[in-house]
């Protein structure tokens, strides 16, 4: 059984500041807390969300600087959304490439 370890941000004025003289610092606290979320999650969770970090830390390093890394990272949310509701809405029209093995009952 996981324990829910509860995650508290600092104060707004805490991150401004971090922002402001210490970008570095925020930084650490973001993949920190990231790192504390996927280590909270059931096994097959967890490599999911390792796997959705590793593409996010992907998208922020092509970021040229931190208004494009937020456009950059809208627009994946948009793509996954995007994903998630014609999943929901359209369910029938995902396709899924797969061999279809013959089933053979066992005989013993």
């Amino acid at each position: 059984m996981r324990v829910q370890q509860t995650q508290k941000l600092p104060s707004f004025d805490a991150l401004l500041i971090m922002v402001e003289e210490a970008p570095e610092s925020l930084e650490a606290l973001r993949r920190e807390m990231s790192q504390t979320i996927i280590d909270n999650a059931s096994g097959d969770t967890q490599l999911r969300l390792e796997a959705q970090m590793s593409h996010i830390e992907r998208i922020i390093g092509l970021g040229k600087n931190p208004n494009h890394t937020n456009v950059l990272l809208m627009q994946e949310l948009n793509k996954q959304f995007s994903k998630f509701s014609s999943a929901i809405t359209e369910p029938r029209k995902q396709v899924y490439d797969a061999d279809i093995l013959p089933f053979t009952p066992r005989h013993d």
